[in-house]
C-alpha cells in the first residue's frame, strides 16, 4: 500500500475513533444545583435524594457539599442505590469524598471508575459526618436527563453508608450528596454515525485496489 493511501486510511480510522469517543463521553454534567438553603448538622446520618433517570448515563465522580468551601471535619462516603417500590435498595457504586478532593460549585468530588446507570429510579446519598449540609433550598435544578424526587435520610446512629428509607422533613431535601456524569448516546445515534462514516473508509479501500 502506498504511504499516502495508508496515511489517509489511518487518519480516517483515528477520526472515527475520536468521534465515537466524543459521542460516548461528551463532557461531564452536574446532577443537581441549588441556591439558598440553611446549614444543618446531624452527625451519624445518611442523607440524600431520589431521582428518576430518563436515559443511560455514565457516572464519573461522586461528591459531597463543602459548606464554606474550607474543607471537611471528616470524610463522607457517597453512593448511588437502586430505588425499589418497597424495601431497601441495592448499593451500586460508592466512594469516600475527602477534603483533598477537587472543589467545584460548592461540592468536593471523588473520581470513580465510570459506572453506567440505565433509565430508572435511584437514590444518591452520603454519610453526614460532622459537617453541615443544606436544607430549605430554593431554585433546585438538575441535568435534563434527571428529575428530582424527594429528600431521604436514615439515622441517627448510622455512621456508615446505609439506604435512606425515610422521607425528608426539612424542606425540599437534604443536599449533601451529588454526582457528575456524561450522557451515553442511544444505539440509534451511534448507528447513524457509523452509517455516515464507514462508507468513507470503504471508498479509501476501493481507491487503493484501483
Amino acid at each position: 500500500m502506498p504511504c499516502r493511501s495508508f496515511g489517509k486510511l489511518a487518519f480516517a480510522f483515528a477520526a472515527c475513533t475520536t468521534l465515537c469517543l466524543s459521542l460516548s463521553a461528551n463532557g461531564q454534567n452536574t446532577a443537581l444545583a441549588f441556591t439558598g438553603g440553611s446549614g444543618q448538622l446531624f452527625p451519624n446520618y445518611t442523607a440524600g435524594w431520589t431521582f428518576a433517570l430518563s436515559q443511560t448515563i455514565s457516572v464519573e465522580s461522586l461528591g459531597w457539599f463543602d459548606a464554606g468551601s474550607n474543607g471537611f471535619a471528616s470524610s463522607h462516603t457517597v453512593g448511588i442505590f437502586t430505588l425499589p417500590t418497597s424495601g431497601n435498595g441495592t448499593l451500586l457504586t460508592s466512594a469516600s469524598v475527602t477534603t483533598t478532593d477537587s472543589l467545584r460549585d460548592g461540592f468536593r468530588y471523588k473520581s470513580i471508575t465510570p459506572f453506567t446507570l440505565t433509565a430508572g429510579n435511584y437514590v444518591v446519598a452520603g454519610t453526614t459526618g460532622n459537617d453541615l449540609f443544606q436544607a430549605f433550598c430554593t431554585n433546585v435544578t438538575t441535568g435534563s436527563e434527571i428529575t428530582f424526587g424527594q429528600g431521604r435520610f436514615i439515622g441517627p446512629n448510622s455512621g456508615s453508608l446505609a439506604f435512606p428509607n425515610r422521607p425528608s422533613d426539612r424542606g425540599i431535601a437534604y443536599f449533601g450528596s451529588n454526582f457528575r456524569y456524561s450522557v451515553v448516546p442511544a444505539p440509534s445515534a451511534l448507528a447513524a454515525f457509523l452509517i455516515g462514516t464507514v462508507p468513507g473508509i470503504g471508498m479509501l479501500l476501493r481507491r487503493r485496489r484501483k
